[in-house]
């Protein structure tokens, strides 16, 4: 049975995997997408912004989540942040077009950009001193293994069932973190 920090490290870690993964999956599908999408290969140049759009949201989320957590709590702000990323995730795997796709990328990644600041911030906050650095090490090594993942992951869903179904299983991965880092949040003042 885990302690109340180590469970919250599987929390906080368990919901920065899930973001990472899903930032590196879409190398492997990006093919099937844009076939979706209906860009050709003289149209290739567009595809960048499916890539782009994701690592730009991702990029502008984390100092400016980071900050809006430390105001409106951690937990409560970490749970919100998955569920803008399942959102995107969902609106993603129902895109029907082009602007419609890089549009949603871009919302998911500000709900992902927004998991690993807090995610470290609820680890400083949470865990004794002596267990902090332990703590990021398993936040840095969650991210890390969800980016090295997520293109053998991206390939084999989208081989099985489709590259929609990369982002649709997400909602199911993502969101008992979402649940678990509400009832967290239940604990802030």
């Amino acid at each position: 049975v885990l302690s109340r920090g180590g469970w919250l490290l599987f929390v906080v870690a368990g919901g920065v995997f899930v973001a990472a993964d899903d930032q590196t999956s879409v190398v492997t599908v990006l093919p099937s997408m844009l076939r979706d999408a209906g860009i050709t290969i003289d149209e290739f140049y567009r595809s960048s912004w499916i890539v782009n759009g994701y690592l730009l949201g991702y990029i502008v989320a984390l100092p400016l989540v980071g900050r809006i957590a430390d105001v409106y709590g951690h937990a409560r702000v970490y749970a919100a942040s998955l569920a803008v990323f399942i959102l995107g995730s969902v609106l993603v795997a129902s895109a029907e077009g082009f602007g419609w796709l890089i549009a949603a990328r871009a919302l998911q990644a500000v709900g992902g950009g927004a998991v690993v600041p807090v995610a470290m911030a609820i680890v400083v906050d949470e865990l004794p001193a002596s267990r902090r650095v332990l703590g990021l090490g398993a936040i840095a090594a969650a991210s890390e293994a969800g980016a090295l993942i997520g293109p053998l992951w991206g390939g084999g869903i989208t081989e099985l069932w489709g590259w929609r179904w990369v982002f649709w299983v997400n909602v199911p991965m993502a969101a008992p973190f979402m649940l678990a880092a509400w009832q967290l949040a239940g604990r802030e003042v």
